[in-house]
């Protein structure tokens, strides 16, 4: 299937025709739309049994290529990501739009399970957590296909064009004032703790089954950086979101 890509977001029934021709000899059952966000029209679905995942995002992007390699060099390396299973980043496919496939991983995201757990079970999480995210920092990055600054400022100046983009188009008052602190108050450069760092890192990409870690989502914004970000955006979202205390318990491992 080629041509012009299909309408964004992706209409259930052509997610449903494209798995149909990619799998032609397989039984394609219970498609739901899981979500559609600013990146990806998302699906679950079940081929002959097996539970799936299907990304497809708005339109070309080279960068579903980089998230791939990333995913898969995190599976080899024993890190818990979805295992990809097929990916196509063009439009000449049965799809007629770009598409990744993966395996999906048990369980719910982090901040629907948190509030069924005990004592006990919360701090044993938070420690799995932790250790993995420690695993993350420690990957080799060299061969890697992401980008990787060099230095901290770098890294802070590219932050800070990003929010400055977010911020005129949401019309965020005061947000100079905001850029101005952060440039006066910046560490120095002996501060920066480089590493290969998530950069998403939150409960809503952190998945959880029966009290266990079973994996981390979203890997599209992975970076060679200041592995301190990491920390810090699960702590501030988790706190945002009312978990304070889960916010503190995690600093704390």
């Amino acid at each position: 299937m080629s041509g012009n890509p299909i309408k964004y977001p992706v209409p259930p029934s052509l997610a449903q025709l494209g798995l149909e021709r990619l799998y032609a000899n397989s039984q394609i059952t219970e498609l739901i739309p899981i979500s559609t966000g600013f990146a990806n029209s998302i699906f679950s679905f079940k081929k002959d049994g097996s539970s799936l995942i299907l990304r497809m995002p708005p339109s070309i992007d080279p960068a579903l290529i980089r998230e791939v390699e990333v995913m898969k060099a995190l599976f080899r390396e024993g890190i818990p990501v979805p295992k990809v299973l097929e990916y196509d980043p063009a439009n000449e496919n049965p799809f007629g739009h770009p598409f990744m496939i993966m395996e999906r991983l048990s369980g719910k995201n982090l901040l629907v399970t948190i509030e069924s757990l005990n004592g006990v079970k919360r701090d044993n999480l938070m420690v799995q957590i932790a250790e993995t995210l420690h695993r993350i920092h420690e990957v080799h990055s060299t061969d890697l296909n992401v980008m990787k600054f060099t230095t901290l400022q770098s890294f802070i100046d590219d932050g800070l064009s990003s929010i400055k983009r977010f911020a005129t188009l949401s019309d965020v008052k005061d947000f100079g004032n905001f850029g101005d602190w952060l440039q006066k108050n910046r560490p120095g450069e002996a501060t920066y703790n480089k590493a290969f760092i998530h950069n998403d890192f939150h409960g809503y990409n952190i998945m959880v089954d029966n009290g266990r870690l079973s994996g981390i989502l979203d890997w599209n914004s992975a970076v060679i950086a200041e592995e301190q970000v990491d920390v810090a955006f699960f702590s501030l979202l988790t706190e945002a979101c009312g978990y304070p205390e889960l916010a503190n318990d995690f600093i704390s491992k």
